[in-house]
């Protein structure tokens, strides 16, 4: 659900994401369906995500990476990463 509700929200008219700098993600990492496959279960598992979002959609999904505004202080060393990863 995550990924889907960031994505409508960056398709909204007028919505521009922001990235706060020096905050980070939170993932606890369970031994769930994901984060625990070994490689082949793991795109196993992918497809299957992928083929029930396109039963409730009616479509393939598709990745939204809008230009977004940073705000906040980036430390030296990291700021090669947000030059090379525009999103």
């Amino acid at each position: 659900m995550n990924h889907d509700f960031r994505n409508r929200a960056v398709k909204t008219p007028n919505v521009k994401p922001i990235k706060l700098l020096g905050e980070g993600v939170f993932h606890q990492f369970h031994g769930g369906i994901s984060t625990n496959a070994k490689n082949k279960e793991f795109w196993n598992t992918l497809d299957v995500f992928r083929n029930e979002y396109e039963a409730i959609h009616g479509k393939r999904s598709t990745g939204q990476n809008p230009p977004s505004l940073y705000f906040g202080k980036s430390p030296k060393a990291a700021r090669k990463f947000l030059e090379e990863n525009p999103y």
